[in-house]
């Protein structure tokens, strides 16, 4: 693996699990979080999961050849799904998140965005760590992170080519000769 690849990678996991889990440290701070046993236990869930994604980043860096856990990790920032009954986009480091949705009368998601069909089509650049999960109300909409899926396709290309690297054999034995004087 290139050593860029390696960089990016542990600013992802290791940055960004670490930009979560202060956010969600913050959102369990508030008053609102213990009312509220539903989003108590969605901060509780995302909390696990942004510790998931600092520990497969800390894993990574104590052995390289560990990436799957990473390779999950940002896997999990990939979709990007609002509904009336469900919200869910993660974000750690970076990402450009492309999307079609609704067009509604509250404002549509902030970023790049082409109108015209009943709903738009855009993109929506992010830098820095943050999760929207909720049960609650949102217009629909669908969407990737693009620059997850480049890293995953990075690292694939990646394991790819070290596994087609012909390693070479140390030789059996050497003849070591000690000679006592």
């Amino acid at each position: 693996m290139k050593p860029w690849l390696r960089f990016v990678l542990v600013t992802v996991t290791v940055g960004g699990g670490f930009g979560l889990i202060t956010g969600a440290f913050e959102m369990l701070r508030s008053d609102e979080a213990w009312k509220n046993p539903t989003l108590l236990a969605v901060v509780c869930i995302m909390t696990c999961v942004a510790v998931f994604v600092l520990g497969s980043g800390l894993m990574f860096v104590q052995n390289p050849c560990c990436i799957r856990p990473v390779q999950f990790a940002i896997a999990l920032q990939i979709p990007w799904v609002s509904s009336h009954w469900f919200a869910y986009k993660m974000v750690c480091g970076i990402g450009l998140v492309g999307f079609i949705g609704a067009a509604t009368d509250r404002g549509n998601i902030p970023g790049l965005t082409i109108s015209g069909f009943g709903g738009y089509l855009g993109f929506q650049p992010a830098f820095g760590s943050y999760f929207n999960t909720s049960l609650s109300s949102h217009p629909w909409g669908i969407g990737i992170n693009l620059v997850a899926v480049v890293l995953i396709l990075l690292i694939r290309s990646s394991a790819r080519r070290s596994s087609q690297t012909p390693v070479t054999a140390a030789p059996e034995h050497q003849r070591y000769v000690a000679s006592a004087q």
